[in-house]
């Protein structure tokens, strides 16, 4: 008996028989069951529930490029995610299943390989066959999705409003919204409702948002009514965080991902670095010793 195949982004999931413990690949929660439990896919292999597998966000790997392209312009294709992974051979401690297939990582040392961004799990038979979804939860997309479809379901389920009708109902939502006028301005000059901490770069501290007062405004500050000044001007205060310094360019205290970036200098033109005035640097406590510019010289036309 031929088995039938449900086609969602590339994906041909047919119902398959799980000879062995495995978790799904959408919600990382376990299948349970004794006959056909799950679903697989026949071209990159990956396995999920039978409920999951119409909330799958992400493309088929091994999908064609005829096939992408017409997915792309029929609107099958919900989310465009193409963030690579970042795999590197890991060794477990533990027992771990691969976050593709679902079955166990098997061996003692160097199982699988997994992702630094965002510590994937996976064979190393199916990294070639892990879609690039680095760093989505494809959970919760395709929960967002499956509401979208609920909602504009039920918007055309409604009664259709005469075109004056429903301009006069947003006119009098929006202004519902404004009629208080708490606007706020921008650096554009536009009103906007998000930016009020645009006054917090005020130059002038009588008018800058926050505590006025200086120093002694700050202290009495409701926010910081537990601080014992006296005690962190002395430094006797435990700090919540120390962090570990054995050399001057020590750098585990920063982020791996920004560390491991190779660094790329932006040249900049010496005749710009000349004309800079460099009386207005003078005093400053730290100046490139190594780097020193001659004034720009400015050519007088000749006399005639």
């Amino acid at each position: 008996m031929r088995r039938r195949v449900h086609q969602v982004n590339g994906h041909k999931f047919m119902a398959t028989f799980l000879r062995q413990p495995t978790f799904c690949s959408h919600c990382r929660e376990f299948i349970w069951g004794l006959g056909k439990q799950g679903y697989q896919c026949q071209v990159c292999t990956c396995v999920v529930h039978k409920r999951c597998h119409s909330l799958v966000v992400t493309k088929c790997p091994g999908m064609k490029e005829e096939q992408q392209s017409v997915a792309g312009v029929s609107g099958g294709q919900r989310f465009n995610v193409n963030v690579p992974h970042r795999f590197v051979v890991h060794s477990y401690k533990r027992f771990t299943f691969c976050d593709h297939c679902g079955s166990l990582l098997y061996g003692l040392i160097k199982q699988g390989l997994q992702c630094e961004v965002c510590s994937m799990n996976v064979h190393k038979r199916c990294q070639k066959n892990v879609a690039n979804n680095c760093g989505i939860n494809t959970k919760g997309a395709g929960e967002l999705a499956a509401a979208d479809d609920k909602d504009a379901d039920k918007h055309d389920d409604k009664e259709t409003v005469a075109p004056w009708r429903a301009t006069r109902r947003d006119v009098q939502q929006l202004y519902d919204i404004i009629e208080d006028g708490a606007t706020t301005t921008t650096f554009c000059g536009t009103p906007d409702y998000i930016a009020p901490e645009v006054r917090f770069m005020t130059k002038n501290p009588s008018r800058r948002l926050g505590v006025c007062g200086g120093a002694g405004g700050i202290r009495a500050h409701q926010f910081f009514r537990d601080v014992d000044w006296d005690a962190l001007a002395q430094r006797r205060l435990r700090p919540p965080f120390r962090p570990k310094v054995k050399s001057k360019r020590e750098a585990v205290n920063f982020d791996a991902e920004f560390t491991k970036e190779e660094p790329v200098l932006t040249p900049v033109p010496p005749d710009v670095v000349r004309a800079i005035n460099q009386e207005e640097f003078r005093g400053f406590s730290f100046v490139n010793k190594d780097f020193n510019p001659q004034p720009a010289v400015v050519e007088k036309p000749p006399v005639a």
